[in-house]
């Protein structure tokens, strides 16, 4: 039961489809129609951002283990405080990606950001050289080799990000 649309061929001007009121009205259609809807929007401030927190529930942020991540998760704190002062606001979920067990730095980087997120965050994905394969032969790392770290790490994120959309929202 499970559905994806893909992106299709791009118009000359996407921009201006994503601001006009035709990609609202398809995410308010597709939202009636499906228990769950997931959009991937581009990194940072962006038409798509704004019009797929509109309808949110949840807002799912994936981060680096850096420092201008730690700043950035500040900055999408401010992006989504118009949005979480709605009447129905979306619950923000964060997941650190990419953690290098090799770098005392990004280890360290990495518990700070635990911290600040506390019980935003589902979950921390360590690099894997499994995944970086997969991802550029086009494949599914977790069709492959499902037992590796960073396998693991996704696994539990897909469960822990499950249990989020088995909550209602009020």
């Amino acid at each position: 039961n499970l559905y994806v649309m893909p992106v299709g061929v791009q118009p000359p001007n996407p921009l201006e489809l994503l601001q006009g009121p035709a990609f609202g009205i398809m995410l308010r259609e597709v939202a009636h129609k499906f228990d769950h809807v997931i959009i991937d929007t581009p990194a940072g401030e962006s038409p798509y951002l704004s019009q797929a927190l509109g309808l949110a529930d949840k807002a799912l942020v994936v981060t680096l283990a850096d420092t201008s991540s730690y700043r950035y998760a500040n900055y999408m704190e401010r992006l989504l405080l118009p949005y979480l002062e709605q009447d129905n606001p979306p619950q923000s979920y964060f997941v650190i990606n990419r953690v290098d067990i090799t770098s005392s730095f990004n280890l360290d980087m990495c518990q700070v950001l635990k911290k600040r997120l506390g019980r935003q965050l589902l979950g921390v994905v360590h690099c894997d050289p499994v995944i970086r394969l997969a991802g550029s032969e086009g494949r599914d790392p977790l069709e492959q080799v499902p037992h590796s770290r960073g396998c693991s790490d996704l696994l539990n994120i897909t469960g822990a990000l499950y249990e989020q959309l088995l909550v209602p929202t009020l």
